[in-house]
């Protein structure tokens, strides 16, 4: 079930990079804009078993949870990526 509903409204986080994969969905240079912005969610799909959002005004683009300003997936995904380090 995924994290966020349709109608929700989310804040995608700041630090993103661009070229960088989260939770298997690439961060494309062009997503960068949206970087910051606050958007309601339009559409909630799963692929791969990773939740996936289209966002209001985001124009195709596809978001994960870990995209958004959420204290646990931030922690998770850090947590992830310091792991792929080792």
């Amino acid at each position: 079930m995924p994290k966020y509903k349709v109608g929700d409204v989310v804040t995608v986080r700041t630090d993103l990079k661009s070229n960088e994969y989260y939770d298997y969905l690439f961060f494309a240079p062009e997503m960068c804009a949206y970087r910051g912005k606050t958007c309601q969610i339009t559409t909630v799909y799963t692929s791969k078993g990773c939740d996936r959002y289209y966002l209001n005004g985001a124009f195709g683009w596809t978001f994960s949870n870990s995209m958004f300003t959420d204290e646990e997936d931030i922690a998770y995904y850090t947590k992830e990526k310091e792991n792929e380090k080792i």
